[in-house]
């Protein structure tokens, strides 16, 4: 996954990334934010597995800014303004001074957006090339976490305000404000839109990446690499190369699962492997990588998963990948929005091109039974 063009002198583009867990994407979006600061950007990175509230949310992008000009300072002018309560008023100045910890009171959070929209005016009085680009990772997970503390007679209250601030984000990623943006996910705006009513237009402005496989020898290497790292004790040559065989994916996330469990074995040879891949690397992939598969399946409804394993057993036919029309025919009254969830939720790669194919050997292996 390259993020192409973010943080360029003269270019904007935002991206989405959707996929499964633990192949890689946070690693990807961390490195990438690192590369961008040290070319001086200022990157704002959240990680929305840790965010259960939307004042909370815009407390994490406060707390990135310099505070005493800017956005921050403008944000504390505009806070006295609102016309808000004074008590509302008082936790608003709390909010901004990063004193609430939690942010959760129920009291900020209409006020909140508020807030957001006046903050991306905020950006858009900074000159181009001092406006932030705000990494998400786990967005769904966020939305998902609002939507859990959420009481069950202000869930359409809740799900009304997160489609409020996806939009408040979209105008900011548009061209009167400038944010740039990179936003990740383990599990579908799809899902959401289907469970809680969020809506995954709010996203789809954003310019679609996908974490890919590593080759072979690009995994050799990296193994090799991570074994002379730990220094393992009177391992032989050739377990990097078995391990990559054995293995049904090459993400960056499985290889470095796969190690963290072989990684203390005394004098492994690649026939020693064997054994230990079956009694700890299996079950693990099993627990870690094809479960998702499962319980996202598990998200579909009668006619669209008879659909979907139609596709499946179509493609495990073949190597090849199969033409966008055979696809989009297996997938009957579906269509392209079927292919279009596959795609959110790991299971397939489509491209009306280059065809349409399992997304991973991950894919394909949990389709085919697993280990």
């Amino acid at each position: 996954m390259a993020y192409t063009g973010l943080g360029g002198p003269n270019c904007r583009r935002s991206v989405k990334s959707f996929d499964l867990r633990r192949i890689g994407k946070s690693s990807l979006m961390r490195e990438t934010a690192r590369r961008l600061r040290e070319r001086k950007r200022r990157v704002i990175f959240l990680d929305g597995q840790e965010i259960h509230s939307i004042p909370s949310f815009l407390k994490e992008i406060l707390a990135t800014l310099p505070r005493d000009e800017g956005p921050v300072y403008r944000l504390l002018e505009v806070s006295r303004k609102l016309g808000v309560p004074p008590e509302v008023a008082k936790k608003f100045e709390a909010l901004i001074a990063e004193k609430i910890v939690g942010a959760s009171e129920p009291a900020l959070d209409a006020y909140a957006e508020l807030l957001f929209k006046e903050l991306g005016a905020a950006f858009a009085a900074l000159p181009k090339e001092q406006r932030p680009m705000l990494f998400v990772d786990e967005l769904p997970f966020f939305c998902d976490n609002v939507m859990k503390a959420a009481p069950l007679t202000a869930q359409a209250a809740t799900a009304a305000r997160l489609n409020n601030l996806l939009a408040v984000l979209r105008a900011w990623r548009g061209e009167d404000i400038g944010v740039a943006m990179a936003i990740c996910g383990s599990f579908s705006m799809s899902w959401l839109q289907r469970e809680h009513g969020i809506l995954s237009d709010h996203v789809n402005d954003c310019i679609l990446v996908q974490v890919e496989e590593l080759s072979r020898a690009e995994a050799v290497a990296m193994v090799r690499a991570m074994i002379a790292h730990a220094s393992p004790r009177d391992w032989q040559d050739g377990v990097a190369e078995r391990l990559c065989e054995r293995l049904p994916s090459l993400f960056t996330g499985v290889l470095q699962y796969a190690f963290s469990v072989i990684r203390e074995a005394p004098g492994l040879t690649s026939g020693a492997l064997e054994n230990v891949y079956d009694d700890k690397i299996a079950d693990g992939l099993q627990k870690n990588y094809y479960s998702q598969f499962d319980k996202r399946i598990g998200h579909f409804d009668a006619d669209e998963t008879r659909a979907a394993y139609a596709l499946f057993a179509a493609l495990a036919k073949q190597d090849a990948p199969l033409s966008w029309l055979e696809a989009e025919t297996l997938c009957d009254a579906g269509g392209r929005l079927l292919l279009d969830r596959l795609v959110e939720d790991g299971f397939i790669r489509a491209n009306r091109k280059t065809g349409v194919r399992f997304a991973s050997g991950l894919a394909r292996r949990w389709y085919a039974g697993g280990e």
